[in-house]
């Protein structure tokens, strides 16, 4: 989500997964910016899914993460509603291409689940003027994912223009490593969630793995409830979908593994007019660890 993956949106339209992201053969970041939809309509309750494991790996798993939104509000001793804690309104990640910044007030708790919501309202943050406010929740200074844990959140991802929603993890202390488990880069053009790893390394050495789409090429995953996992241990990192694992799409060699906090976020980039309360929703998140 943070810095170069913020350009990757300029340059989709040229790379070779171009076609498996597009929705329909749209034209990518070249296109004009859609006229605003009707208001959004509500996300439908979640199915169950019991907490009895990771779907599709061994048995022999613990949970040491789990939040499953049940209660009235937010839990502070798991979340931060915005970027850096407290109640300030914090500046997007990207700010030079995106015009949504965080505020606690767009995260909140609705019907069993977790909403960032994204709405018009004007603000100068930090120096940068913004047209939007959006939602960002992040585990810093509560958890932090181990090398060799299996994380995984069930999301709806909502239809929007220029809507960049995301979930990802990063250290404590310093940029890169990165990995973005799933991201949407402008979900009212790309129905497929795609995989980034920022490698880590000294300044002018640093790099990408670039933008890989995963999923089933046939399914749209926007605007209804899927599982987005990571596995990362014994140096590869591997994203999962539904319970599916999709190792070509993830990181063999090279992984770091420092511990990372987990963060969802919805930004949005610039000139760019998503229909307002629109809502990216989050049914649970849980971290296993190997027993």
């Amino acid at each position: 989500m943070v810095c170069a993956v913020g350009v990757l949106l300029t340059t989709v339209g040229s790379l070779a997964v171009t076609s498996q992201l597009l929705d329909g053969g749209a034209a990518g970041a070249g296109a004009q910016a859609a006229a605003p939809a009707p208001a959004p309509a509500p996300a439908p309750p979640a199915p169950v899914v019991p907490l009895d494991g990771p779907p599709g790996l061994r048995s022999d798993w613990t949970p040491v993460f789990v939040d499953e939104f049940d209660g009235p509000v937010i839990d502070a001793s798991k979340w931060r509603s915005n970027r850096y804690g407290g109640e300030t309104n914090d500046g997007a990640f990207n700010p030079e291409i995106e015009d949504a910044y965080y505020s606690p007030g767009n995260v909140s708790v609705v019907d069993g689940t977790a909403a960032l919501t994204i709405q018009p309202d004007p603000r100068t943050v930090d120096g940068v003027e913004y047209t939007h406010s959006s939602g960002c929740m992040t585990t810093q200074g509560n958890f932090l994912a181990q090398d060799g844990d299996y994380i995984e959140a069930r999301i709806w991802i909502p239809i929007g223009d220029g809507l960049w929603p995301a979930f990802w993890t990063v250290p404590d202390d310093r940029w890169p490593p990165e990995i973005d488990i799933m991201e949407y880069f402008d979900t009212s053009i790309l129905r497929p969630p795609a995989f980034v790893y920022h490698f880590p390394g000294p300044v002018g050495m640093r790099g990408e793995h670039s933008i890989q789409p995963y999923g089933d090429a046939a399914v749209d995953y926007r605007d209804s409830w899927h599982t987005y996992g990571l596995l990362r241990t014994q140096g590869r990192v591997v994203p999962y979908l539904d319970g599916v694992a999709y190792p070509e799409a993830g990181v063999s060699a090279g992984v770091d593994d420092l511990p990372q906090f987990l963060t969802l976020n919805l930004a949005m980039y610039t000139d760019r007019a998503p229909t307002p309360g629109t809502q990216m929703r989050i049914d649970w998140v849980r971290v296993w660890r190997p027993s």
